[in-house]
């Protein structure tokens, strides 16, 4: 039997190919996550992405936030579509935002979600700088790692890898709950032919070194991800800070690593440590990290997986 640290590798795995997809085929794949355009209400802007623009609105009398697709390109319609396909697969949990639906061509293409009236969790990090508690960052850091061990495990046999996990893609509802969101760089593991990335894929400050070097995507590299965002809520500060993008991830390719406040809690100072492990199979899967944060709670948070079922997988970066 393999051990756990035989870490099931991502680097793409091509999904659908919804661009050469007919209408019909699109109806059918999301099913009852179809909705009809017609009955959103959008409300004010909430802010932007690469290909959408995000507003409140209500769909069927509730609250959502409505992705809207900015330009309707080929490439950036299937984009949005994968996006969409990743969020329908996963069952609902409280740490991970609710996906709703989605329109679809010939209405302008939209997915719909739960709306977090907190907004995002950078953003809350930065008015109230010196303000946050060790307690507050505490549940902080144990919401946001049950919404990654959900996304890593919720699924039977398969795994969401999120690529881009950030202060910035953690939502907070109205209750103060964390919830992982933005899935436009996240991969489920599949069966589909494999072949060779051609380009990085994520933020460079967050990146762990093997993403930076190999293009290496895994468990083990959201979780060093995890570690820049424990930095975040801890100092309440942007990573690498005085530096560009390359320059923060060339440090770390050089086993270099950001200064780790005294004032930080030392059982999320240790966990960033064990994080920014150079050596992927040295860092805390999230189960791991859970039962770290919550010790009497261990048993609440075993793993779906067969850890005998590990088989690289090779991710085509082509959208």
């Amino acid at each position: 039997m393999k051990s756990r640290e035989a870490e099931q590798v991502y680097m793409e795995v091509e999904n659908k190919n919804y661009q050469a997809l007919p209408l019909s085929q699109m109806d059918s794949n999301f099913g009852n996550f179809k909705i009809d355009y017609k009955m959103l209400k959008i409300g004010d802007k909430l802010g932007e992405g690469s290909f959408g623009e995000v507003y409140k609105g209500t769909y069927k009398a509730s609250e959502v936030a409505i992705k809207k697709l900015r330009k309707e390109i080929s490439n950036e319609i299937k984009a949005f579509l994968v996006e969409a396909d990743t969020m329908k697969s996963l069952p609902a949990h409280p740490n991970v935002i609710l996906f709703r639906g989605i329109s679809l061509p010939p209405d302008p293409v939209c997915i719909v979600t739960e709306f977090c009236a907190g907004g995002s969790l950078f953003d809350w990090l930065m008015k109230n700088k010196g303000k946050v508690t060790s307690d507050r960052m505490l549940s902080l850091a144990i919401d946001i790692a049950k919404g990654m061990l959900h996304l890593h495990t919720g699924i039977i046999n398969k795994e969401v890898i999120h690529r881009d996990l950030a202060a910035r893609n953690i939502l907070l509802k109205k209750d103060g709950t964390a919830a992982v969101s933005d899935f436009g760089l996240a991969r489920i593991k599949g069966d589909e032919d494999i072949s060779k990335t051609t380009s990085n894929v994520g933020p460079l400050r967050w990146m762990a070194p093997e993403s930076a070097v190999e293009r290496i995507y895994s468990r083990k590299s959201d979780s060093f991800s995890y570690g820049v965002v424990l930095y975040e809520i801890c100092t309440q500060s942007v990573p690498w800070e005085d530096l560009d993008g390359v320059q923060a991830v060339s440090k770390v390719i050089e086993g270099e690593r950001m200064k780790i406040p005294s004032t930080i809690p030392e059982i999320l100072a240790d966990l960033m440590n064990q994080c920014w492990s150079q050596d992927p199979k040295k860092r805390p899967d999230f189960e791991t990290i859970l039962n770290t944060l919550q010790p009497s709670n261990q048993s609440e948070h075993k793993s779906n997986e067969n850890t005998s079922n590990y088989q690289p997988i090779i991710i085509n970066e082509s959208i």
